[in-house]
C-alpha cells in the first residue's frame, strides 16, 4: 500500500521519501501521506528513466531502502536503485524474476516478507490511530461495499480504479 509507506517511513526518520508506482490516484494519494516526490511509471515506461530519476534525488548513489510491494518482476528494477551499503525489502508478492548476481548491489541486506502475522494488524491499526491528526488516512478509502459487492470491491482494486475499498460484512457500507 504505497499511499501508507510514506507516513510510515516519515515516522522511522526518513529524511525523504520517493515512490515509483501507478496509477495517478494512488500516487496523488501517497504525496497526501508523506511522500515527497512520485513518478508515474505509465508515463515514464524506460526501466533506466525511473532509476535515473532516484539517483538524480540521491546525489548519484541511489536510495538507501527500497520497499518493493509490486511483484517480483519489479525486484531487478528496484534493486538497480539501491545503494551499496543500502537495505531492499520485498513484500509478499508473487510471480518470478531473474537477477543478475553482477548487477546486485555492494553489501545490500535484502528482507524479504510472504505475509503478515497478526501482530503486524495491531500495530497498523495502532500506528492509524496514532497518527490520524497527522495523515488523512480516511481518505485512502474511495469506494465502500456491502458483503455482496466483494467481487466488485476485489475487481475496483485489481484494476486500481480505486484506491482502497471497505468491505462491511453486515449489510450496506454507510452513506458518505
Amino acid at each position: 500500500m504505497i499511499v501508507c509507506r510514506g507516513a510510515v517511513a516519515r515516522s522511522q526518520g526518513a529524511k525523504q521519501v520517493l515512490v515509483t508506482g501507478a496509477p495517478a490516484g494512488r500516487l496523488e494519494m501517497a504525496a497526501r501521506m508523506g511522500v515527497d516526490a512520485t513518478l508515474d511509471i505509465g508515463e515514464v515506461s524506460a526501466v533506466e528513466d525511473r532509476i535515473a530519476w532516484i539517483r538524480d534525488f540521491t546525489a548519484g548513489r541511489g536510495a538507501d531502502v527500497v520497499i518493493q510491494a509490486a511483484t517480483n518482476a519489479a525486484v531487478p528494477e528496484g534493486l538497480a536503485m539501491l545503494r551499496d551499503g543500502g537495505r531492499f525489502v520485498s513484500v509478499g508478492v508473487g510471480g518470478r524474476a531473474e537477477i543478475s548476481v553482477p548487477a546486485l548491489p555492494g553489501e545490500m541486506t535484502m528482507y524479504t516478507v510472504r505475509s503478515g502475522e497478526p501482530r503486524h494488524w495491531l500495530q497498523a491499526i495502532d500506528f492509524l490511530s496514532s497518527r490520524a491528526d497527522e495523515y488523512p488516512f480516511e481518505e485512502m478509502i474511495s469506494a465502500r461495499y456491502g458483503l455482496d459487492g466483494v467481487n466488485e470491491a476485489m475487481s475496483a482494486m485489481a484494476n486500481f480504479s480505486v484506491v482502497k475499498a471497505a468491505i462491511y460484512p453486515n449489510g450496506d457500507p454507510p452513506k458518505s
